[in-house]
């Protein structure tokens, strides 16, 4: 006797076709999406803290380089400060003789030197004006205070 067909049972899994599986919703099977991870801000936060640093020391060497209250050669054409507030400025020579060249800049010569030196030899155009008697001629207003003056000793 032949038997009927028999019925796959609720146990038995179904036969398999060809062919891959469908796929299954919800499950480990599905296709894993793009996930975004979180970058370590770290690296950044440090690269910023450098890189202020850098540009902060660029700023302080650029402003120690560019100071033109140091000390400058002797044939430059600047007048130089002094230490002491009561020594008047120094002129380079070179700047002295752009101005002595130039009739419409010249500044009053002066030659503070005994009389006896200035008899002996001085700067063309210049006055002799000895140390001594500075403080008068000033106080009798015979120093012109609009102009440039260039006093010179030896």
């Amino acid at each position: 006797m032949s038997q009927p067909p028999q019925r796959p049972s609720a146990n038995r899994p179904p036969a398999r076709s060809s062919g891959p599986p469908p796929p299954r919703r919800g499950t480990y099977n599905e296709r894993p999406r793009a996930v975004q991870t979180q970058r370590d801000p770290f690296p950044y936060i440090m690269g910023g803290i450098i890189g202020a640093m850098i540009i902060g020391l660029g700023a302080v060497l650029f402003l120690i380089l560019s100071n033109n209250n140091g000390p400058t050669p002797a044939n430059t054409n600047t007048v130089s400060p002094t230490a002491d507030a009561n020594t008047p400025p120094r002129m380079a020579i070179g700047e002295f003789k752009a101005l002595y060249d130039d009739p419409a800049k010249r500044p009053l010569i002066v030659d503070v030197r005994p009389v006896a030196s200035y008899a002996e030899g001085h700067i063309g155009g210049s006055v002799s004006m000895p140390e001594t008697d500075i403080d008068k001629l000033v106080a009798d207003k015979q120093v012109p205070k609009d102009k440039l003056i260039v006093a010179y000793c030896q």
